[in-house]
């Protein structure tokens, strides 16, 4: 994330970024990860995960592909790429985070192989990668997997599956999709320019609803559509 905190900037934003947040939060929490030490951010950004780590006393060491303005990075390294000696060299980590990454990742064999090079035996990958959600960061932005695709990488490359959460239900959905809608009038005809402005009404409030929470009071959704992936991955022995 090229943003120094997990904040929404844009309306399209609304859904995902909150939500992102405060899973990642909930999984570092995790029992799992008590004996964590050492953390590296591939694809660090803005490092907004960065005060989060060093709060619970963990070493945060950041990895991008390039370096953004005002930030030092440790390594800059792009994951699908051989590894530099620099990093190689330094002791494998008990916890790497790559959250948002993956989709802009081309070469998914060579990133696994190298993530389980970065992770110790014994230590964990957490993973998020968008499911439904508008291209960005164009023309770098190559995937939209599913759980399935991320549990099938992981165990090809020597890791096990903790959890896999599909996160952002249909009305998440629904709501990115709407912030994503910009209208236009094809009417010709008064009685057509009157349906195509109860329309675009229409559209903005349901959006506002949505927006607001308030719909959850009214009625739940089943759907197989969602936002987010978000997986907790562990590196196995040998």
């Amino acid at each position: 994330m090229r943003r120094s905190e997990y904040q929404s900037l844009y309306p399209q934003e609304h859904f995902i970024v909150p939500l992102l947040r405060n899973r990642i939060a909930a999984l570092l929490d995790r029992a799992e990860l008590k004996e964590v030490k050492r953390v590296l951010d591939v694809g660090a950004g803005g490092q907004p995960l960065r005060a989060k780590i060093e709060h619970r006393g963990w070493q945060y060491f950041s990895m991008d592909h390039e370096v953004q303005s005002g930030l030092s990075t440790d390594f800059i390294q792009a994951i699908d790429k051989p590894l530099q000696a620099e990093i190689s060299a330094v002791e494998p980590f008990d916890l790497v985070l790559l959250t948002e990454v993956m989709e802009h990742v081309a070469d998914w064999p060579a990133a696994f192989s190298n993530l389980s090079l970065l992770c110790k035996p014994g230590a964990y990958l957490l993973m998020t990668a968008p499911f439904i959600y508008q291209p960005h960061e164009v023309p770098h932005d190559y995937w939209r997997p599913t759980g399935f695709a991320i549990e099938a990488y992981a165990k090809r490359y020597g890791f096990e599956v903790v959890s896999i959460e599909q996160a952002g239900g249909g009305w998440e959905v629904l709501g990115t999709v709407l912030a994503n809608l910009t209208l236009y009038s094809n009417a010709r005809t008064l009685i057509n320019r009157l349906y195509y402005r109860l329309l675009s009404l229409g559209l903005k409030k349901l959006l506002s609803v949505l927006q607001s929470g308030k719909i959850y009071q009214l009625a739940g959704v089943h759907s197989p559509l969602y936002l987010s992936n978000i997986a907790l991955l562990k590196r196995l022995n040998g």
